[in-house]
Order: structure tokens, then C-alpha cells, then sequence
């Protein structure tokens, strides 16, 4: 009897040490429950142009300062008979500041506005969200339209177990409109290294890269000289869409056409923070 004892206790500790070690991301979305995500960034941009002649009302360089705060509600409903969570995505809170040149640029409050009527439709499942459909204001959606591929990609996530120590990568895409009515496709890798397994929370190291090639849009020769944002997340393990994270770093680009050449250098930090309520 004390040895089954003894086996039975060192099965159980096993099995526990073994829970411990290991990690596996489930997104799918909790069924009828809400999800609030807040999002504060703070975005420097750099930008300089060379062209061939003096254009008027162009400065050679400028720079700006956007801070802004997002807080996101993703409410799911109830699970189909396939096991997928239909859920919608709203605005909640909006506040966004600029600056120009050091000098402040009042927003449009009515365009704020609008964003409160903006809903993002899909579904959740052991895939991650996709189906992704706009509803809302007619003069959002070919904005939006061109982000909804980003939104699917990004609520996906490496599909392997992770042990502590141990990283995963994934290939995205995101697509970047642009004036010309054209969308700026851009690759990237998000790298996830399992640093931690602690009170039912899971701490990553993320790195996210590019080494994207020269595209040419119409004559518009597009280039991402540098990206490289690193970051960490805390994950729970019993419900992941519950998690905060940081992440800071560079994106530098250049654009050219017609002996015009445009450099954007962009610093990111972001800090986001989701609960469910």
C-alpha cells in the first residue's frame, strides 16, 4: 500500500511538473462573454524628402508625435453547432493627440465620432478569428477593408506545444493602404519564446522582423529598410485572450518615384492590456 502511495503521489507531481513546463495557445473566445482590451500607443514619425525640385508648401523634414488611446470591447455569443463563437469588435473609448512640428493638431471630434459606430464582425475558433466582415459608416470601410487580412492574421498564433526556453514563429501579412488607393503589402515574423510558466501565467519573450524585398506599386518603389520590434506578454493559461503585453521598436521606410524619395522613420511603443469582464 505505501509503495502505491508513494508511485500514485510521484505519478501526480509528474504530471503536475510536466503542466508547469509546457504551453499551448488556445484564442478561441469564451462563449457569450465580453472581452476589453486597452490599447495605448505612442508613435514618433521622422520623416525626410529629396525631390528634384523645390515643391511648394513641402517641408524637407518633419516630425510627429501621435498619442492615442483605444479601448476595444470584443463581445462573443453563442457557440454554433460546428464549435465556432461568432463575436463582434466596437470601440468604446477613443482619445487621440497629435502633434506636428511640436505643434499641436486639433482632431476632427466628428470623425472620432463616427469610429464609435464601427463593428467588426467574425468568428472565433481552434484557428483563430477570421471571417472578418465591416459594419458601419460608408467613409470607414475601404479603410477598414484593407486592414481586416491584418486583424485575421494577427489573432493567430504558433500552433506548436512551447516548453520553457522554447521558440515558435509564424509568417504574417499585413496590408498598409495608401493614397493612390492602392494597398502596401507587408511580411513580417512574429518570434514567441517561452521564457516562463508562473501562477497559471505564461511570459513570452516577442520579436517581430522583416526582411522585405523592394515593391513596385504602379512606379511607387516601396522598401522597409529596418523593422524590428521586440516586446514581452503575459499570457493566462486558462483563457488567453486575457493578457498584457508591451513592445517597442523601429520601422524604417523608403518611397520613391519619379526622383521623388520619401524617408519615414517610425519608433512604436504600444502597451495593451485584456480582461474579460
Amino acid at each position: 500500500m505505501k509503495s502505491l502511495k508513494t508511485t500514485l503521489l510521484f505519478s501526480l507531481l509528474s504530471i503536475s511538473s510536466f503542466a508547469q513546463d509546457t504551453f499551448q495557445f488556445k484564442g478561441t473566445l469564451a462563449p457569450n462573454s465580453i472581452y476589453m482590451m486597452k490599447m495605448n500607443s505612442d508613435l514618433e514619425l521622422k520623416m525626410q524628402i529629396d525631390a528634384p525640385i523645390e515643391i511648394e508648401g513641402i517641408e524637407k523634414e518633419t516630425t510627429s508625435h501621435t498619442l492615442s488611446t483605444f479601448d476595444i470591447q470584443t463581445q462573443s455569443f453563442h457557440q454554433l453547432p460546428n464549435k465556432d463563437v461568432p463575436f463582434e469588435v466596437t470601440y468604446t473609448n477613443i482619445d487621440m493627440k497629435l502633434k506636428m512640428n511640436n505643434q499641436p493638431i486639433p482632431y476632427n471630434s466628428d470623425e472620432l465620432k463616427g469610429l464609435y459606430e464601427v463593428k467588426l464582425k467574425g468568428i472565433s475558433n481552434d484557428k483563430g478569428r477570421e471571417k472578418f466582415e465591416y459594419v458601419g459608416p460608408a467613409q470607414y470601410k475601404d479603410v477598414f477593408s484593407g486592414i481586416l487580412k491584418s486583424f485575421e492574421s494577427l489573432t493567430k498564433y504558433p500552433t506548436e506545444t512551447f516548453t520553457i526556453g522554447q521558440s515558435h514563429s509564424l509568417p504574417f501579412s499585413t496590408d498598409i493602404p495608401l493614397e493612390n488607393g492602392k494597398n502596401y503589402v507587408m511580411d513580417f515574423v512574429v518570434k514567441y519564446t517561452l521564457k516562463n510558466l508562473e501562477n497559471d501565467w505564461a511570459y513570452f519573450d516577442v520579436l517581430l522582423f522583416s526582411d522585405q524585398k523592394k515593391q513596385n506599386l504602379d512606379g511607387l518603389m516601396i522598401s522597409i529598410d529596418n523593422y524590428k520590434v521586440m516586446g514581452q506578454m503575459q499570457v493566462s493559461v486558462k483563457d488567453n485572450n486575457i493578457y498584457d503585453s508591451s513592445f517597442e521598436g523601429p520601422m524604417k521606410m523608403t518611397m520613391e518615384k519619379d526622383g521623388l524619395t520619401i524617408k519615414m522613420d517610425y519608433t512604436y511603443k504600444y502597451i495593451l492590456n485584456s480582461t474579460k469582464k
